[in-house]
């Protein structure tokens, strides 16, 4: 990708498979697809569609097509721009993995399928980077409770998509308050359903819950770090850069918001994540033995708690 694109937030998919992905999901950040003359008639079930939503499009010759995507690109490719405000768009980022071209990383998150891809992939990652039915059985509260509140009060929230199915995310906000309205807002309206057995067994959730409140992780000054984030990564696509991806467009999205700093909490048994939080400049600022995860796994964990100045 080239950094030095005037048109800052300009992402060039090249191939069928990540422009099929972007039209289906974020069709408001589509502006221009370019194609050659042999594969025109492949896109013509779109062209009502491209009409409709003011995408230009052109044919053109093999070499003009490889200017136009700054490199190699077969048949065709398309720009993507930033759209009007509060709408889904596809966002740049600085090292485009060549051998993960069907990857996008999209922000400004609004679509109920994302809330619903993003619930299902935290929830199936909660147990330390796997599955946790016991720890915390419903899918459908976890999301209610843990992933909403990121939607609604949070920033730089960002997904990362392969041919249309989310492969990671990172759920971040800028300010502990809002999010933590928004989080009492939801567990209010949550609690006496869950009493009533609406997301099955009680115990198991309000264990988990209490255990939370009981045992708090440790963190870095809100003055200096005030944000934080939660991230995963599919583990059928980890090691392809997609955590890295993420993790630069959101350090981006926050320096552009001017927030000083960020913290973020992990076990020193997520060895892969504590690596790749090395590699992206984070360190650990604090650390402690906790018995957060102690029923579950029989003894207590180290819990880290990472930052990064961004000033």
């Amino acid at each position: 990708m080239n950094t030095q694109d005037p048109h800052p937030h300009r992402l060039i998919l090249r191939g069928i498979a990540p422009l099929l992905a972007c039209l289906k999901h974020h069709p408001k950040a589509l502006r221009e697809v370019i194609a050659t003359a042999a594969f025109a008639p492949n896109l013509a079930e779109h062209d009502a569609t491209f009409a409709e939503l003011g995408v230009k499009t052109r044919i053109v010759g093999a070499m003009e097509l490889a200017q136009t995507a700054e490199g190699p690109c077969s048949d065709v490719c398309a720009l993507t721009m930033r759209p009007e405000p509060g709408l889904a768009r596809i966002s740049d980022f600085a090292e485009w993995r060549e051998s993960r071209e069907s990857i996008v990383i999209a922000d400004g998150i609004t679509h109920p399928a994302d809330l619903a891809a993003i619930a299902r992939l935290s929830h199936q990652t909660l147990f330390l980077g796997r599955e946790g039915p016991k720890v915390f059985p419903s899918e459908t509260l976890w999301g209610a409770l843990f992933v909403a509140p990121y939607l609604e009060a949070g920033c730089c929230n960002l997904v990362a998509e392969e041919e249309g199915r989310v492969v990671g995310y990172i759920l971040g906000a800028c300010a502990d308050r809002p999010l933590a309205l928004a989080f009492a807002k939801r567990l209010l309206w949550a609690l006496p359903r869950l009493l009533l057995g609406r997301f099955g067994p009680p115990l198991p959730h309000l264990r988990y819950l209490l255990r939370l409140l009981r045992y708090p992780g440790p963190k870095a000054p809100k003055d200096r770090y005030p944000a934080h984030l939660h991230i995963a990564v599919d583990p059928e696509a980890q090691g392809h850069g997609v955590g890295k991806a993420l993790l630069a467009a959101f350090l981006k999205c926050l320096r552009e918001k001017g927030v000083p700093g960020v913290q973020l909490a992990t076990t020193r048994a997520n060895r892969a994540a504590r690596g790749l939080y090395r590699a992206m400049g984070f360190r650990v600022y604090a650390k402690r033995a906790s018995p957060f995860w102690a029923p579950y796994l029989g003894r207590p964990l180290i819990h880290e708690v990472w930052v990064r100045d961004l000033g």
